[in-house]
């Protein structure tokens, strides 16, 4: 009796663990962002680690300031301002700030705001006036700066790219003088969901000092002033903020008529950077909540990992030596190779590369030697990488070397075997 109730517990725990996986894979084949498009993707190597509609041109609303930032930061570089630089503001302009509907920061136009303060401003509270104040003094007109946009874009081979506006907003909400030419009031920025990564990669790699800006949940001007005052970030899951995430360190939000609610973060784990986009998430979550369900199925799903290690066997496991005291020396390969893998199992073709023809080398040899190299494929899922340069990741190669010492045989040695040969 008691035998079986033990067979009839062990039964019912297998039929609950199998129905526990079974649902799991089905949650995991069934997941969606509630967005209308959606991406996560790996900034080292460009792998998608999750896609949905990722190449429809949306609208972008000011997650447009990344490429503004771009310009501004190219500007800095090349020399043409200087972070302490004020930049100038007119009276339209500082009237635009007092729009309670429109993303900014309340101008003084007592108080001088350096280039640096502006761009805190636009990256930080997501000020519209600070950027387009920006784009004026770098560019003389906003205008001028928008053709920068989109030329920088093209130079990224961005071609589906509509951009009418340096802040993101809409041409009815600009200032006269900063409307686009022949630009409905309707216009607004359109990228896609790679697009915007493809953006965000190029800012974080040429100017990563943007991330220490970014990762602010708080910004102070005019410190230890009268005038001293504290903004938030509209980024809501840094650190102390509504949605905090740990690791979360930029990068921009994004609201619109014709956008909705989009947002483009950061975020670092295990020494791996994350780039996600949602764009116009519906209304029952908030950009945060999607990000983050976006964000724990990446982590849930996919990790790096070791797809070979260092001392494993070649694909081709030995290679003859005719002369030596051995005649085969093992091959192995020379140091781990690592990618990305899916729900916990890699799928890699590995091809051998000899460097002595028909894979046959003379002693002496040397434990290290390299005889050759194997290209490793890892072909993990089919969701592929972000740009066709990225894809080269997917192959990988590394040195195939003798796994020990093979000394030389002598004379008779060799003999004894020409004599063995011959009797064969």
């Amino acid at each position: 009796m008691n035998r079986f109730k033990i067979n009839l517990l062990t039964l019912l725990i297998t039929i609950f663990t199998l129905f526990n996986a079974s649902t799991t894979i089905v949650q995991a084949e069934d997941f969606s962002v509630p967005a209308k498009a959606a991406i996560a993707v790996d900034f080292e190597t460009g792998k998608i680690l999750y896609e949905q509609n990722i190449d429809t041109p949306l609208g972008i609303a000011s997650m447009t300031k990344l490429i503004s930032a771009y310009l501004v930061y190219q500007a800095l570089d090349e020399g043409s301002i200087s972070l302490n630089d004020p930049v100038p503001y007119d009276d339209a302009l500082i009237k635009k700030t007092e729009d309670w509907t429109l993303s900014n920061i309340p101008i003084d136009k007592n108080l001088t705001y350096t280039v640096e303060d502006n761009i805190k401003a636009m990256l930080i509270s997501s000020s519209n006036t600070s950027t387009t104040a920006l784009a004026r003094m770098i560019s003389k007109t906003e205008q001028q700066f928008v053709d920068d946009m989109r030329a920088l874009l093209k130079e990224w081979e961005i071609d589906d790219a509509h951009i009418i506006s340096a802040s993101g907003l809409s041409t009815g909400d600009l200032v006269d003088i900063d409307r686009y030419p022949n630009s409905d009031k309707d216009d607004e920025n359109l990228l896609s969901a790679r697009d915007m990564v493809i953006v965000a990669r190029h800012l974080i790699t040429d100017y990563p000092q943007v991330l220490d800006i970014t990762k602010e949940p708080t910004y102070t001007l005019f410190a230890g002033t009268p005038n001293e005052v504290t903004y938030e970030s509209s980024n809501l899951m840094l650190p102390g903020l509504e949605f905090e995430t740990p690791g979360v360190d930029g990068l921009k939000t994004g609201t619109a008529v014709l956008a909705g609610a989009c947002f483009i973060g950061s975020i670092e784990k295990d020494g791996k950077r994350t780039i996600t986009v949602v764009m116009d998430v519906d209304d029952t979550h908030s950009r945060f909540e999607a990000t983050k369900m976006l964000i724990d199925y990446v982590f849930d799903t996919w990790k790096y990992d070791v797809l070979l290690h260092q001392g494993d066997r070649a694909v081709i496991p030995a290679m003859t030596v005719p002369n030596g005291v051995e005649t085969t020396v093992d091959l192995i390969i020379e140091e781990d190779v690592s990618g990305w893998v899916k729900d916990g199992s890699s799928d890699t073709t590995q091809t051998f590369n000899s460097d002595y023809p028909n894979d046959t080398i003379n002693a002496p040899i040397k434990a290290g030697t390299v005889v050759g190299n194997e290209t490793i494929i890892n072909t993990p899922d089919n969701s592929g990488y972000l740009t066709k340069e990225d894809s080269h990741h997917a192959e990988q190669t590394v040195k195939v070397i003798a796994k020990k010492d093979i000394e030389k045989a002598n004379i008779f040695t060799l003999i004894w075997r020409k004599i063995k040969n011959s009797i064969s």
